[in-house]
């Protein structure tokens, strides 16, 4: 029922903010930007280099950037169901299991703060990809070293450079520069749409796991896969 619940209320999250950003639009068409404006205004905003072309509509890119982080959610999901077990198999207690989470959060913390900066200056979308790098890189370590030291070594990469979701909010908030009430409102329902991936993503991966693989390596072998299989909708956002 939980899941259920989920489920309702994040679709009509991002139905109302959809309706609601459709509804100001059309109050204000004739003030809205329009053409291939708004694209180099994206451009601009997120620093990235220009090619001389539009770059893809705001809503194609929300679509595209919304797959992205469902594949690559699901990638990281997918061994869920076997942590116990991996980390009762190895020995790690606790205070183990309580260490890893620390220095988890402090990466995630610091990785936050530096790609951030970074994204503003080098782009979105290469930060996107050393997130995505990151996240392979943890795969193949976990999946070479069946150790502590294998776990201890595996979440560095992944804590560190996989800020996925923050840069891709930050993309999605690129797409819709204005300050007025239309690109408020549309900056909302992208934000929302982006949450819901995650949250589907996060629902159906650790479910999925167990069902599409038996232990924690074979999780591991499929979620490199799909992670892999995102990393061309990044130049596609």
């Amino acid at each position: 029922w939980l899941t259920v619940f989920h489920i309702v209320f994040f679709s009509a999250q991002a139905f109302s903010l959809r309706r609601c950003a459709s509804a100001l639009m059309a109050w204000q068409a004739a003030e809205g930007p329009a053409g291939c404006g708004s694209e180099q205004a994206v451009a601009a905003t997120t620093k990235a280099p220009s090619a001389g072309t539009c770059s893809p509509s705001p809503g194609y890119g929300v679509a595209v950037g919304g797959t992205f982080m469902f594949l690559a959610c699901i990638g990281t999901t997918l061994t869920i169901p076997f942590l116990q077990s991996r980390r009762d198999e190895l020995g790690c207690d606790g205070l183990c299991y309580g260490s890893q989470v620390s220095l988890r959060n402090g990466l995630g913390l610091l990785g936050a703060v530096v790609l951030g900066r970074l994204s503003d200056r080098f782009g979105r979308r290469p930060l996107l990809c050393l997130g995505v790098l990151g996240n392979l890189l943890s795969i193949s370590i976990s999946i070479v070293e069946n150790s502590i030291w294998g776990m201890w070594l595996a979440l560095v990469p992944s804590a560190l450079l996989n800020q996925t979701f923050s840069i891709t909010k930050a993309l999605f908030t690129d797409y819709f520069p204005g300050t007025d009430r239309v690109a408020e409102a549309e900056r909302s329902g992208a934000i929302g749409r982006l949450g819901m991936a995650f949250g589907f993503a996060m629902m159906l991966g650790s479910g999925a796991g167990s069902r599409v693989a038996s232990d924690y390596q074979q999780a591991q072998s499929i979620g490199f896969v799909v992670t892999l299989a995102s990393a061309p909708l990044i130049w596609l956002m």
